[in-house]
């Protein structure tokens, strides 16, 4: 079996302004509006045509009191930064202006302490090629 152009997520990484942070993963979801272009000559189909581009970005980590991603002033709910999402150990990026929305901490007395962000895409979207 091929597996030429696979890559391994094992290190991957998530840059929010300057500074790269260790995730345990992070998901990137780049959407288009359907605009829908049906009229009477559509002959039983509906159409449609690309309307407005958005996207979402969300990521976990473990709470690390010498890597935290809200440890700087740009990474914090409400704030706007620059984000770099790169796929595994490749060249592969998704950048773009991220408007941070949440950031949440997960205190579990099983496991570690654990925290999430996630956020919007605000202006343009560079997607990989």
């Amino acid at each position: 079996m091929a597996t030429t152009g696979r890559l391994s997520g094992r290190s991957g990484s998530l840059t929010i302004g300057v500074t790269t942070f260790h995730v345990k993963n992070w998901e990137a979801e780049i959407m288009a509006e359907a605009l829908e272009t049906t009229d009477s000559s559509s002959g039983s189909y509906r159409e449609y045509i690309e309307g407005l581009v958005s996207g979402t970005v969300s990521c976990d980590f473990n709470y690390d009191t010498t890597a935290m991603p809200h440890a700087t002033s740009t990474i914090k709910r409400g704030a706007t930064s620059s984000i770099t999402c790169t796929a595994g150990n490749s060249a592969k990026t998704i950048t773009g202006s991220l408007f941070i929305e949440r950031i949440r901490y997960r205190n579990d007395s099983r496991g570690l302490v654990e925290g999430s962000l996630s956020g919007k895409f605000t202006g343009t979207i560079t997607e990989p090629t």
